[in-house]
């Protein structure tokens, strides 16, 4: 069974990043939705909000795994560009509304495909995504890591020396 934990303090920094990320989301949002079509007619697929949530759940993995490790003042990525861009620029909420005037206008078959693939899709773009992080975050990383590792390795070994 999962754990309740405490809710953790809230920092104004973090507000502040969240709000000046979500302001460039929501527009970022408004222009690639444009760019789709805008708000589809009756009985369409809505490939603007279809776009705008896929190719946000890929950059949302993609920055989840990077962001992870960061510490200090590199940690502020998260709340500026996962949770403040990413989540104004993907709407689960236009989703829902556009599925549910699908049902109404009794375009059943559209409704479903529309919610499936963008579930299905969601989720796999969001581990693409992940996938893509944990590789560029390795390959980053292992200049780094392996020569300090390399140092601790030496430090460990024992050296005898012979006699002569």
């Amino acid at each position: 069974m999962a754990q309740i934990t405490e809710p953790r303090p809230i920092h104004p920094t973090n507000v502040l990043l969240v709000a000046l990320g979500g302001a460039g989301g929501a527009a970022l949002r408004d222009v690639v939705g444009r760019a789709f079509g805008g708000a589809p007619d009756p009985g369409h697929f809505p490939v603007a909000t279809f776009v705008i949530n896929l190719t946000g759940a890929a950059v949302l993995g993609f920055l989840l795994v990077l962001a992870a490790p960061l510490t200090g003042r590199r940690a502020h990525v998260r709340p500026l560009l996962a949770t403040g861009v990413i989540g104004a620029y993907t709407t689960t909420s236009t989703f829902a509304v556009e599925t549910a005037r699908l049902v109404d206008g009794h375009d059943w078959r559209l409704a479903i495909a529309y919610a499936l693939t963008s579930a299905v899709g969601g989720v796999a773009l969001a581990g693409v995504g992940m996938t893509v992080g944990r590789e560029l975050r390795s390959r980053w990383a292992a200049p780094v890591v392996a020569p300090a590792m390399a140092a601790r390795a030496v430090e460990e070994i024992d050296f005898v020396e012979e006699e002569a």
